[in-house]
């Protein structure tokens, strides 16, 4: 056995008179070295053979592996008069499992908002009109599962914003952003570049 695993590994099996083989299909790992467990060696596949690796090449490899890749996303699962249940989203589009994910939300415009049965909830604060709910993951995030977030928004009848960062252990954060208009339940996706003051700007277009 190799520890860690490499993910992916596809194992298909041949019948033929003769007996059985097998063919296995090993894509490139993300959290390379991979280390033999009953001898402790790394190999390195030399043309024909398999050899053990040197201390340079095991140690590049060590610092070629690809850290968790993030995505947020957002869905309004409710909205009225009282204003919108809003999931906040993050999801691992690759194998490598997230560990440490922070999620810190942040409504500007809105006349309240509250995370009430909400598991998870590290920080809820409130800075002149804005609104910051701070999140964290109890578990690391694989490829396939969606981390959700959930806010209740109380709107003014007018548009508001909301930007999300997410960051885990071993990756950059990444930030999206939106506005939405709860009269015409339109939601707006921003550049995740924009400073604070162009989202307010981007407010008063909207009939701020």
């Amino acid at each position: 056995l190799v520890v860690p695993y490499p993910p992916g590994v596809r194992v298909q099996e041949l019948r033929h008179e003769r007996g059985r083989c097998f063919i296995l299909e090993v894509p490139q790992s993300p959290i390379p070295p991979h280390q033999v467990s009953g001898n402790g060696v790394y190999y390195i596949r030399l043309e024909r053979e398999a050899k053990p690796a040197p201390h340079g090449l095991v140690q590049a490899l060590f610092q070629k592996r690809r850290g968790p890749v993030l995505k947020i996303g957002l869905r309004i699962d409710s909205s009225g008069s009282n204003g919108e249940h809003i999931n906040f989203i993050v999801m691992n589009e690759v194998r490598t499992p997230g560990t440490g994910i922070h999620l810190s939300v942040r409504v500007i415009g809105s006349h309240s908002v509250t995370t009430h049965g909400t598991r998870h909830v590290t920080s809820m604060m409130k800075s002149e009109r804005v609104y910051t709910a701070v999140f964290q993951c109890a578990h690391d995030l694989i490829c396939g599962i969606a981390w959700k977030s959930p806010v209740h928004v109380r709107h003014q009848n007018q548009p508001y914003a909301l930007i999300a960062d997410a960051h885990a252990s071993d990756t950059d954060s990444i930030t999206a952003a939106w506005i939405y208009d709860p009269n015409t339940h339109n939601l707006i996706t921003l550049e995740d570049n924009l400073y604070m003051d162009a989202v307010y700007d981007r407010l008063m277009e909207l009939g701020r």
